[in-house]
């Protein structure tokens, strides 16, 4: 699935802009919230909409980005690393 994601939170771990999905910037408003740019982000939206291939080299890349940082064997390494962390 082609990604669109602000470029804050989880999904920014995910997103690398026109490589695994679009990110859409946000800013900090004057009462310290982060707003997404609306324009952007339909912008965004309708280039995954419109352009098949971009969207699905891009949903291709970033399963392959999510397979390798949390697949089943990089999460099993990870938590064996945390449990002799923990126990030894």
């Amino acid at each position: 699935m082609p990604l669109v994601a602000t470029a804050a939170g989880g999904l920014a771990e995910i997103v690398d802009h026109e490589k695994t999905g679009l990110s859409v910037p946000v800013h900090i408003d004057k009462s310290g919230l982060r707003m997404v740019d609306v324009a952007s982000l339909a912008s965004a939206t309708a280039r995954m909409l419109q352009d098949e291939e971009f969207a699905r080299q891009m949903a291709l890349a970033a399963e392959d980005k999510v397979r390798r940082i949390f697949g089943i064997e990089t999460m099993v390494q990870a938590t064996r690393r945390i449990y002799k962390a923990v126990v030894c």
